[in-house]
């Protein structure tokens, strides 16, 4: 019995470590050599048959796991789905991200309900390999502009998000801060500073602020003490914020220069929008097609550079409307978690949606990972690890973050 259970314990993890690996797989030699998108393509829909076997078989085995807003999350896909077929009388790209994303989201979150350090420790493991690999193979290998070893350099701000979001996570579970959690952050800091990229220029100087904040918190304490607020606070204010970013860049040219042109891109995006208000196009729907493509064999892009944007194109006002209530709920479930956590939450979530003001990351799954981790994480079944410890003290994590030299790391009492 004792083999079989080691054998099972094992084959458990091989199959997360595949599902993971498929999911988080560098796209940077996708157009390069030949048969390698199509193998991880491959991996992909595989990994979506074994998450939905391991989503059946707990949902019978404990269906205590499972949540009433976890079917709110899972219809905004369906939505999702729906508006691209009634759009586009079909599906016709985009099937990834239709249909794979909400079974990585299932995954991540029973995952992390289940036993968050062992699932996250496999996340910051692959992490730590591709974000070395990238620095080694960008330097060596003549990609394209704007391209890496991990894909386009945007993926970059986000990888490095879910990376740093990640190692603190397992941080404040663990009770220590180990030379594998130094790693992934020296080795995720040196990704956003050798990466091309406006975004993860932001990524890295709203990470470092919070963390100096953090550190420095009995000189700035009612500083620190705005950013103890419900997440849900933050949801809004950027709302608001990225709303007037978006009508003051589509109505002047006053930040073209602030925002690298992406208003150009939003003024094109607003055009297709007003014909087609309460539905959008569906996923890849419309493709835009901006002055400096013009002459060239480009047949134009799906990628707003803004997440509102981006929704209103993939499902208008019906869409926007169901995400921002899924997300709020989201939200509003993180308050029964301890004060690090929240405040790491917070940090994490400014950048986030800081980022969504110039990017549009819900085309790639990370930013669904990682609503996924923040959803489930405050989740407390009465086992040693069903959520985040409310016995951590500020003073700490203060110690984590100030890197003591002592061989082993920082322990708490």
């Amino acid at each position: 019995m004792a083999l079989n259970e080691k054998i099972r314990h094992n084959l458990g993890v091989y199959i997360t470590y595949f599902i993971l690996i498929s999911f988080l797989n560098p796209r940077g030699f996708y157009g390069v050599i030949p048969g390698y998108k199509p193998f991880f393509t491959l991996m992909t829909w595989i990994s979506c048959l074994l998450i939905g076997i391991y989503l059946v078989s707990n949902f019978i085995d404990n269906r205590r796991l499972f949540r009433k807003l976890d079917i709110l999350i899972a219809f905004n896909f369906a939505l999702v789905v729906l508006i691209t077929i009634i759009d586009q009388k079909g599906i016709h790209e985009g099937l990834q991200q239709m249909l794979a994303f909400p079974m990585i989201c299932m995954f991540v979150i029973i995952k992390v309900r289940k036993n968050p350090i062992r699932f996250l420790n496999k996340i910051n493991n692959i992490l730590i390999v591709l974000f070395c690999l990238n620095l080694v193979i960008s330097k060596l290998y003549p990609f394209e502009y704007h391209a890496t070893f991990l894909g386009h350099v945007q993926m970059i701000a986000q990888i490095g998000l879910l990376s740093i979001f990640t190692c603190f996570v397992v941080v404040l579970l663990k009770h220590q801060f180990d030379k594998k959690n130094v790693l992934q952050l020296v080795i995720t800091i040196l990704n956003f500073l050798f990466t091309d990229a406006f975004t993860a220029i932001i990524v890295l100087v709203l990470c470092i602020g919070f963390a100096a904040l953090f550190i420095f918190q009995h000189k700035f304490h009612q500083v620190y003490q705005v950013f103890l607020k419900k997440p849900v606070i933050y949801f809004l204010a950027f709302l608001v914020l990225d709303i007037v970013f978006i009508v003051v860049s589509c109505n002047t040219s006053i930040l073209d220069k602030v925002i690298n042109g992406r208003g150009i891109i939003w003024r094109e995006a607003f055009s297709y929008f007003k014909s087609s208000w309460l539905l959008g196009y569906g996923i890849q729907g419309v493709l835009m097609k901006p002055f400096w493509l013009e002459g060239t064999s480009s047949n134009g892009f799906n990628y707003a550079h803004n997440q509102l944007v981006q929704i209103l194109l993939d499902g208008g006002i019906v869409l926007l409307i169901s995400m921002l209530t899924t997300f709020w709920f989201v939200l509003q479930n993180v308050k029964k978690s301890s004060v690090e956590y929240l405040y790491l939450v917070n940090a994490t979530l400014i950048t986030v949606l800081s980022l969504m003001i110039v990017d549009a990351p819900s085309i790639y799954c990370y930013i669904y990972m990682y609503i996924s981790m923040i959803y489930a994480l405050h989740v407390k079944s009465g086992g040693k690890y069903h959520g985040i410890d409310q016995s951590h003290t500020k003073e700490f994590f203060k110690k984590i973050l100030s890197l003591p030299n002592k061989k082993g790391g920082c322990k708490s009492r």
